[in-house]
């Protein structure tokens, strides 16, 4: 066997000084452009993600309010997800507590109206950490929804 050297492949593309300076910003644009839709398809599949968690909670919390407390629905309702999806995750019992948590918290708008009110009636002093009462304010509501 010869000593072979493997030298780098040559550019395929030969152009002028210019000409190849223009290619290199067109290249560049078109590598940006395509970063951002990878980024734009990620989120509108979290969005769609947190859509489906909320829908599963509203529907859980509706099923809740037929089933026998103690009668194990969520640990059934997990365990058919599961077996009908067994190459998706997120189907345990304790995420499925949490998509119902997570529509309990979100599911009544009107309590976050009355948050906004409270806060236009409160004084603001702006020091270092200026939103600390709001927060405050908002910690002191119950949660809310009473599903």
């Amino acid at each position: 066997m010869s000593n072979m050297t493997i030298s780098a492949k040559p550019n395929p593309l030969t152009l002028p000084p210019s000409a190849l300076a223009e290619y290199q910003e067109w290249l560049t644009a078109i590598k940006q452009r395509v970063a951002l839709m990878r980024l734009r398809v990620a989120l509108a599949a979290n969005s769609t993600l947190i859509w489906l968690y909320y829908e599963l909670g509203a529907q859980i919390v509706d099923r809740e309010t037929q089933a026998q407390r103690g009668s194990g629905f969520i640990d059934a309702f997990s365990k058919d997800l599961r077996q009908t999806f067994p190459d998706i995750g997120g189907f345990s019992p304790k995420n499925l507590r949490y998509c119902r948590a997570f529509f309990r918290f979100y599911c009544a708008p009107v309590i976050w109206q009355q948050a906004v009110a409270k806060l236009a009636e409160m004084p603001w002093i702006c020091v270092e950490g200026c939103y600390c009462a709001a927060i405050k304010t908002i910690s002191k509501l119950s949660s809310p929804c009473a599903i």
